[in-house]
């Protein structure tokens, strides 16, 4: 069983020296990370706050933010600009830690998308997903670069007139 914790509260200048916003940057940000569970069925929860900042045109800018993993993968993000919101995203992808740890572990393999799906996907999704899958298996197995770059290049159509 793992248990972790971690949580950072500061002003935006620290994100400014690591190259994440303006020098100018002003205002207030939190992040928060736990860690549970096992390494084959993680559980996480992650956190992000941002409270009046300003950097260059944008100006008092709050969001809050937040991502967990445990029997289901959800996001929710919203943004507001002087308490005026300027949008939210809510989004839950029905796939365990434990399962995630599994499509990691496989590394492209075709067959480990199946047992996954417990209900069936929409049709262009599935195979989107198997394609996917079948792509990122197929250039390990090739021998050399010149037969993958064959099969995922087209050929070169050369265009010309011919003046009269």
């Amino acid at each position: 069983m793992i248990a972790a914790e971690a949580m950072a509260r500061g002003c935006p200048v620290v994100l400014a020296r690591a190259g994440a916003l303006p020098d100018n940057a002003k205002g207030e940000v939190s992040l928060s990370l736990q860690v549970r569970g096992t390494p084959l069925a993680p559980q996480l929860a992650f956190s992000a706050r941002g409270e009046a900042i300003t950097a260059g045109k944008m100006q008092a800018l709050s969001f809050q933010s937040q991502l967990t993993v445990d029997q289901a993968v959800k996001l929710a993000f919203g943004a507001q600009s002087s308490s005026e919101p300027l949008g939210r995203l809510d989004g839950t992808l029905d796939l365990s830690g434990a399962e995630l740890v599994e499509l990691a572990r496989a590394r492209g393999e075709a067959a480990v998308v199946d047992p996954l799906l417990a209900r069936r996907p929409s049709p262009r999704l599935y195979r989107f997903l198997q394609l996917h899958c079948f792509w990122r298996s197929l250039r390990p197995a090739l021998d050399d670069r010149e037969t993958w770059r064959r099969l995922t290049r087209g050929p070169v159509i050369l265009r010309y007139r011919a003046l009269a």
